[in-house]
């Protein structure tokens, strides 16, 4: 027993790696379009901009879409422990414009289409006439319809759009044009993306919908995924590890194990980062179960010299503290 217990330790006792960049990648809009209160069945997805907020006098609200086709873009099986949402701000009211506008993003719920309504030819950067919208082409999303068509139109259950009342995240744009304004990381947007990679049927993107939509003239309007200058386009930059990578170095080795263990037993709600391989909201013995099964893999070189794997003692000897730790967490719960 003296010498389980030995190689337990030792093989949790190994230096963690040093922190290094995860992997990440930035991924372009799939589809978007705005819709317009005032004009429900107009529509704007091939227009350049996507409007969030209340016109001027009329106090009509908009509200765009967004989606990404997350599962072409990243590997399958990957765990995504960031999520940043980056638009850059086009337009604003020229009269009565509020300092500042709260826009959150909503996961929508029901599916929904990106029409050719208001297309630049050539392609440009303008927003002049966008901000009505026009009467939708088939195939377009608009405040009532999921789907525009002239003879058998898709309603959404809801008109303005089906979306999650919570917001993943909000961020606070003010006036300043052709800049970046960033969606930042979250719990909920990471929970948003991962759902997306592992269940890509589920993947309707988000509903820019501004936290005022009352007041006049709070509008904010960010380029699309359709105007010309391609550095002015929507953009999703997602950092993710391999299961098991629990300290995002880009191998799977003994430092993860380190992370692990000093997070087992966190109970529901546990972070990506703090070792939930399985993403069951638990750090517990079938995160280790993860790692074992993927000890030694990495989809690029290291940046740094990996730390020398654990024998097969070892491993062993793991197992049978991870197995102990769950007849414990069983006992626990049983009283």
């Amino acid at each position: 027993m003296k010498t389980i217990f030995s190689l337990v330790v030792a093989a949790l006792a190994l230096p963690a790696a040093q922190p290094v960049m995860a992997m990440t990648m930035t991924l372009g809009a799939k589809q978007d379009a705005t819709m317009f209160q005032n004009n429900p069945d107009n529509g704007s997805g091939g227009g350049n901009g996507l409007f969030a907020g209340t016109n001027g006098a009329q106090t009509s609200p908009r509200r765009a879409l967004i989606a990404f086709d997350v599962a072409a873009g990243l590997p399958s099986g990957v765990v995504i422990h960031d999520v940043d949402l980056t638009l850059f701000l086009g337009q604003f009211p020229n009269v009565g414009a509020v300092a500042s506008s709260t826009i959150g993003l909503h996961p929508v719920t029901s599916s929904w289409g990106e029409g050719l309504t208001q297309q630049q030819t050539p392609p440009n950067d303008t927003f002049g006439g966008l901000g009505q919208g026009a009467p939708a082409l088939d195939g377009d999303v608009t405040w009532n319809n999921r789907f525009h068509s002239a003879a058998t139109p898709t309603a959404w259950t809801n008109a303005g759009g089906d979306f999650e009342p919570t917001s993943s995240a909000s961020t606070v744009v003010t006036r300043n044009l052709n800049t970046g304004y960033v969606w930042n990381s979250t719990d909920a947007l990471i929970d948003d993306v991962q759902g997306w990679l592992d269940n890509p049927q589920a993947n309707f993107g988000w509903m820019l919908k501004n936290a005022d939509e009352v007041t006049p003239a709070t509008f904010r309007g960010f380029y699309s995924r359709q105007t010309a200058t391609a550095d002015l386009r929507p953009h999703l930059t997602v950092s993710f590890s391999l299961p098991g990578d629990f300290d995002h170095n880009d191998v799977v080795d003994a430092a993860d194990l380190t992370v692990w263990q000093s997070n087992a037993g966190l109970g529901s709600g546990a972070l990506h980062t703090q070792g939930d391989a399985d993403l069951d909201g638990d750090v517990d013995g079938g995160d280790f179960l993860v790692w074992q099964r993927q000890v030694g893999q990495t989809p690029n070189p290291p940046a740094i010299s990996a730390i020398p794997e654990p024998t097969t003692a070892g491993l062993l000897a793991v197992a049978l503290a991870a197995g102990a730790w769950r007849r414990r967490a069983a006992q626990r719960a049983a009283n």
